[in-house]
């Protein structure tokens, strides 16, 4: 019985953050199999089970253009109407997980002109 039920946490403990770190990465349907940081090359599965060796520069579907590929990361970005935004993919030794950071682009003020400016300006466009 303890046996059982030791056998049961370690399978909680375990497995199921793998499994799902796992269907984090796979929402976007991709699956990173191999990282060579040194080769700055990375073995990814794309949807539909097919195997591509990716660098940067290249494009992965849904997350952008890759810019770096190290020890345990690749790092993308994907163009958005509001402005770029960085999608991370983290690999450890029990799956992947996927981060996205966007950046908030500062709202400006209008511009206003002056009335005496303005006025001025007219006064300056009569005379000629």
């Amino acid at each position: 019985m303890k046996l059982t039920v030791l056998v049961l946490c370690l399978f909680s403990a375990l497995v199921l953050p793998a499994v799902h770190a796992m269907a984090a990465g796979q929402e976007e349907g991709i699956v990173v199999l191999k990282i060579s940081p040194a080769d700055q090359r990375a073995v990814v599965q794309v949807a539909g089970g097919k195997l591509v060796t990716v660098k940067p520069g290249d494009t992965l579907p849904g997350l952008g253009r890759i810019t770096e590929i190290a020890k345990g990361r690749i790092t993308c970005v994907l163009a958005q109407e509001q402005g770029p935004e960085t999608v991370i993919i983290r690999v450890n030794g029990l799956g992947q997980s996927i981060s996205r950071v966007a950046a908030i682009p500062e709202k400006r003020p209008a511009v206003a002109v002056p009335l005496t400016a303005t006025s001025q300006l007219k006064k300056k466009n009569l005379k000629k």
